[in-house]
């Protein structure tokens, strides 16, 4: 809600679980299944969340301050390294 009110003043920025590769390796997908049940509108549903965390920027320079959920990996050497599709 606070980011719908304050557009310009917040950032969401994607967690350490927003992929496609820890959301199966946690069981996100399966818990919705086992909660919402398995017809198309929850499958529709889960492929809109991870639609979601796909477009959330994984880091956020505000004021002059680095800001990132958790840290980064050490595979990266450079920010210009984030910027590659797919990198993490």
């Amino acid at each position: 809600m606070l980011k719908i009110r304050y557009n310009m003043n917040i950032v969401v920025l994607r967690g350490a679980h927003e992929c496609e590769k820890m959301m199966a390796r946690d069981g996100f997908a399966e818990e919705i299944k086992k909660t919402f049940g398995q017809d198309t509108d929850t499958l529709s549903n889960i492929f809109i969340a991870l639609s979601l965390f796909a477009a959330l920027p994984v880091a956020a320079i505000l004021s002059h301050t680095f800001c990132v959920h958790g840290g980064l990996s050490q595979r990266f050497g450079t920010t210009d390294q984030m910027q590659t599709p797919n990198s993490f």
